[in-house]
C-alpha cells in the first residue's frame, strides 16, 4: 500500500491536488484526467502484486514433499 501512496507525483497530484489548493479555482475534472489515473494506479498495483509475488517466491515455489 505504501508503493501507491509514494507513487509517481503526476498520481498524487490528480488525485490530491483539489484537495490542497482550497479557494482557487479549477478545471473540472474530465474523462481523460479519469482514465490516466485509472491507467496509473493499475499499473502502480501491478508493480506491488508483482513486487510481493516475487517476494514470497509464489512464481517459483519450492518443492513439495510427495508421500
Amino acid at each position: 500500500m505504501m508503493s501507491i501512496i509514494l507513487s509517481p507525483p503526476a498520481l498524487v497530484q490528480t488525485l490530491l491536488g483539489p484537495l490542497r489548493t482550497p479557494g482557487t479555482a479549477r478545471r473540472p475534472v474530465t474523462s481523460e484526467d479519469i482514465g490516466r489515473t485509472k491507467d496509473t494506479l493499475v499499473l502502480l498495483v501491478r508493480e506491488q502484486w508483482s513486487a510481493e509475488a516475487r517476494l514470497r517466491s509464489l512464481d517459483d515455489p519450492g518443492p513439495l514433499p510427495v508421500e
